[in-house]
């Protein structure tokens, strides 16, 4: 993304948002605490472990997409996978936390 622009640009912005989901399922795991800790290190290590691959995927895109299309152009394919992957993010979340909650109701 540095080479396409040449500067460090907004979509480096999310980075901080995969270390603030990282840091939010790692900090309850190692403290225990609060009482749902399981489903929020759950939540934390699933958007974590999607945000690098929609990073992935984005870099992907960078990386094969110049020989067809402009930077402009590159930029926005990049976004619609790092959306496609919030949408995908937030469905996964969603089910494990209802599988989580469905186990320990037993």
């Amino acid at each position: 993304m540095f080479n396409l622009t040449g500067r460090f640009n907004f979509l480096h912005v999310f980075v901080w948002i995969s270390l603030g989901s990282l840091m939010y399922g790692i900090v309850p795991a190692i403290r225990r605490k609060p009482a749902h800790w399981l489903r929020m290190h759950i939540s934390g290590m699933t958007g974590a472990a999607l945000g690098v691959w929609a990073a992935g995927f984005a870099e992907l895109t960078i990386r094969l997409l110049p020989w067809f299309l402009t930077a402009s152009q590159i930029i926005v394919a990049a976004i619609g996978t790092g959306v496609l992957f919030f949408f995908i993010i937030g469905f996964l979340v969603r089910r494990f936390q209802k599988s989580i909650a469905q186990h320990y109701k037993r």
